[in-house]
């Protein structure tokens, strides 16, 4: 005769059933044995809480929490803290701090330090300094954890200086900086750019630093182009019998890569074996792509055929990428076909990037090839493959074709695809389709944004309106009327296009003073806007008022903030000047000290 269900089959059923994460049969069961009158103890329902909260199910654990009660359960102090740092991991600060303060048990330090986590994580940081002074006044001190919980979040958020005033102030509470604490530090050293003050620190720590401080200094130093520094810094590890793992080489590595020094980093690659250590798919890839990114494909491809563990679909798709780069269009179909036959089956950002490059090479037809054979291989394109194929439509003058595909989008258009369709009816002049395209995408709560009206302005200055006898001076009443209606805040990009068509009506009073709103509207122009309008201005040997934008403390304010052009003392210059003198200004440095293209060009308009 089998034996009925007890309470200790029960909870080992459902211990299975948390851990193979079936939670509707394990909550079916949590009710049956209530309903059977042998509910679970204290201790399986606990199990189920913290199961639920390690998976992120913070709202079935609350359920779980009321069922305690109902039980007759003791909802005791270690259930609570679960749910209150899984809110708090959730974001949902409120929340968990209300549980914090309805608990019916004394708060632990792990509730508190709890608490504090979600203070921090809303950055609240004046009420988890009352915490804490709370947990002194009720005699449940703080901790090195609930510290390092302030600290890391300060690095996180930026707030270096708050968390080294927060180190200074552990010792008064009876605690001391600990490894955790120093990584924290040190790494928001390095994410600063403060590789020296990263440096110093990590040699003031009074024990032996742990290969995680070592590697956050080593982050700083790579991207600081400190190499020689780096070298030092692993021979002291070695010397300290620290290991250099596979983490701190793919770091080395991968930074290796994006400064383009990818032959160095093959040959970090090759010395890894001597250190006990074997490369991962994640540093080829690093590597792959960094030969890809700068022009190396063959060298890509090499090591794409050369490398010992097995590819993934970030390699393929790195590879895919150089290959299209390098217009290779037969390998790329290749190299796909042989994805298939590897069980490693294309997915949308395979054909997001063959569809790209297609496109970019005015090849449309064939990325609308690849297009529908995606779903052969289970794969739907998404608004990213959509928005690439409208653009190349519109970029081919095909807008019909444009506006089909936007149309028939299973997938909700965005803001990208439809600016892309307006590009293509604004090349073929065809307003009021534009102004139709406009109003429906308000409809389909779509709004219009700063590059839509970009591309509307841009468009009307170079091509104007289709009334007869629409003549360059007037041309830019329109976008000037729509850049002043539009009802999102004009950014750069459209204040640009409706100066670049005042500079060619030759219109410059309001060519400056539409550079006077920008400033006024906390717009400035940026580097590109600068160049274009100095070119333009010394097209048609109007430096003087190249000279009054060098001089003016308004530009002169805007340029040294943004410290990318910079326009030296102008002292000693003429406002009318020579042929000869535009030479000496062009090429002398004291003058200006930026890419001079615009002079260079009028300088090769003169005879």
């Amino acid at each position: 005769m089998p034996l009925a269900p007890n309470s200790y089959t029960n909870s080992t059923l459902l211990k299975g059933l948390c851990g193979a994460k079936e939670w509707d049969d394990a909550e079916e069961l949590v009710a049956e044995m209530i309903r059977s009158g042998c509910p679970p103890n204290d201790l399986t329902f606990g199990m189920v809480i913290h199961s639920l909260c390690q998976n992120g199910l913070v709202d079935r654990a609350m359920g779980v929490l009321d069922q305690m009660s109902e039980c007759g359960c003791t909802r005791g102090v270690i259930v609570y803290n679960e749910i209150i740092s899984c809110l708090a991991e959730l974001g949902r600060v409120e929340e968990a701090l209300d549980l914090f303060n309805r608990m019916p048990c004394k708060p632990d330090i792990f509730s508190y330090n709890a608490a504090v986590k979600g203070l921090c994580r809303g950055e609240r940081w004046e009420d988890a300094g009352k915490l804490i002074t709370e947990m002194v006044r009720k005699d449940c001190p703080p901790d090195e954890v609930t510290f390092n919980t302030v600290i890391s979040y300060l690095c996180h958020r930026g707030l270096v200086d708050c968390a080294m005033e927060v180190v200074e102030k552990m010792p008064e509470y009876g605690c001391k900086p600990d490894n955790f604490t120093y990584s924290a530090l040190v790494n928001a050293f390095s994410e600063h750019g403060w590789v020296d003050d990263a440096l110093e620190l990590l040699r003031s720590i009074p024990w032996r630093p742990n290969t995680v401080c070592y590697r956050s200094v080593l982050k700083g130093l790579c991207r600081a182009d400190r190499w020689e520094d780096v070298g030092k810094l692993v021979a002291e590890m070695i010397r300290n019998n620290l290991t250099i793992d596979e983490v701190t080489f793919g770091l080395i590595i991968d930074c290796l890569c994006q400064k383009g020094l990818v032959g160095y980093g093959v040959e970090v690659l090759e010395e890894m074996s001597n250190y006990g250590c074997s490369p991962d798919i994640i540093m080829y890839n690093s590597l792959i792509n960094g030969f890809v990114e700068y022009g190396s494909v063959d060298d890509a491809l090499k090591l794409f055929k050369s490398m010992p563990c097995k590819r993934n679909v970030v390699t393929y798709n790195y590879m895919l990428k150089g290959l299209c780069r390098a217009e290779q269009w037969e390998d790329a179909g290749k190299l796909v076909a042989e994805m298939s036959n590897a069980e490693c089956l294309p997915n949308e950002v395979t054909f997001s990037t063959l569809i790209s490059y297609l496109c970019q090479k005015g090849l449309v037809e064939c990325a609308i090839e690849v297009f529908e054979k995606m779903p052969k291989y289970n794969c739907l394109p998404n608004v990213i493959i959509y928005n690439t194929l409208i653009n190349g439509l519109s970029e081919q003058d095909r807008v019909d074709d444009a506006l089909k595909l936007l149309n028939n989008m299973p997938c909700k258009a965005d803001t990208i695809c439809y600016s892309s369709a307006l590009k293509g009816l604004c090349r073929a002049e065809r307003w009021e389709d534009a102004g139709e395209l406009i109003l429906e995408m308000i409809r389909k709560n779509c709004p219009p944004d700063e590059v839509t009206f970009s591309i509307l302005i841009n468009n009307l200055c170079h091509k104007g309106s289709p009334i007869n006898g629409f003549s360059e001076q007037n041309r830019l009443e329109a976008p000037l009327k729509l850049l002043r209606s539009v009802p999102c805040e004009p950014d750069t990009i459209c204040y640009s296009a409706a100066l670049k068509g005042l500079c060619r009506a030759k219109r410059w009073e309001d060519a400056m003073e539409l550079i006077a709103e920008m400033f006024r509207k906390q717009c400035p122009p940026d580097e590109a806007t600068f160049s274009m309008l100095i070119g333009s201005l010394c097209q048609i040997r109007l430096v003087e008022l190249v000279i009054e934008m060098g001089v003016s403390g308004n530009y002169l304010a805007v340029i040294k903030q943004k410290k990318k052009l910079k326009f030296s003392h102008t002292k000693g210059l003429s406002i009318y000047l020579s042929t000869s003198e535009m030479k000496t200004i062009a090429w002398r440095p004291e003058a200006f000290l930026f890419n001079p293209q615009g002079l260079s060009v009028a300088l090769a308009s003169t005879p």
